[in-house]
């Protein structure tokens, strides 16, 4: 079982790109060995079922911040990073997921793809920008011709926050809206502006309607559940 996320995707046959649900399990490790066994062996029944080796899957360790890493090897040492982006086929790049956006680009001219953890903070700090420079430094690719997918996260509805939070993202006002006297702020939105400042085409930006918090059967959501140890989807992309 996987999740068919993009329609604009879908004519591309060598690339992989699914989000899991909660129905496959967590795919965040804890800190206990049971815990990590468990969600070792959801990770592989979930890549399995993509038809994935799961020993070609990249974890970065995440740090809700704007490094974004070129991956051109396996079996390097993890890094720290909130975005992952390869050039190189049968190397499948994976975030982990609990409100934070997936964000999916990819480039069908120069055979490039990248995966982005959009939290807040990283959106503040620029990880759209970064990642879209840095495909284009390293691969030639350019803004217009990219296909960007923003998939399942937390949405306006359930995303109030404190002015303090609100007022970085002030740029745009287009994403706000109140829930009762607070501000809310549509995460999925800003991500969307970003790309198109950079220059990707509306028409090329994707954007999934889900709302993690929304939907407790179907995704995790550290908002809405608080649990004492994080459980998450894992997001993959990659080509075959």
């Amino acid at each position: 079982m996987s999740v068919s996320l993009f329609g604009q995707f879908v004519e591309h046959p060598k690339l992989v790109a699914a989000l899991s649900e909660r129905g496959h399990g967590s795919m965040t490790a804890g800190r206990d060995r049971a815990r990590d066994d468990a969600v070792a062996a959801n990770r592989e029944r979930f890549f399995q079922s993509l038809n994935i080796r799961p020993t070609s899957v990249v974890q970065p360790k995440q740090v809700h911040g704007n490094r974004v890493v070129v991956v051109d090897q396996l079996h390097k040492k993890k890094s720290e990073a909130d975005g992952l982006l390869t050039n190189r086929t049968n190397i499948i790049l994976s975030i982990t997921v609990a409100d934070c956006l997936p964000i999916f680009l990819f480039d069908p001219g120069h055979s490039a793809v990248g995966l982005l953890h959009g939290g807040w903070r990283s959106l503040v700090l620029g990880i759209v920008s970064t990642a879209v420079g840095t495909m284009s430094d390293k691969f030639g690719s350019r803004p217009k011709k990219l296909l960007v997918g923003i998939g399942p996260g937390i949405s306006r509805c359930h995303f109030v926050v404190g002015v303090d939070v609100a007022k970085r993202f002030r740029a745009y006002p287009q994403a706000f809206a109140k829930v009762g006297e607070q501000p809310a702020i549509d995460l999925k939105r800003i991500a969307a502006l970003q790309c198109m400042e950079l220059g990707v085409r509306a028409e090329h930006i994707e954007i999934h309607p889900d709302c993690t918090a929304c939907l407790p059967q179907k995704y995790f959501s550290f908002r809405r559940d608080r649990p004492a140890v994080v459980e998450a989807m894992v997001a993959v992309i990659g080509l075959r």
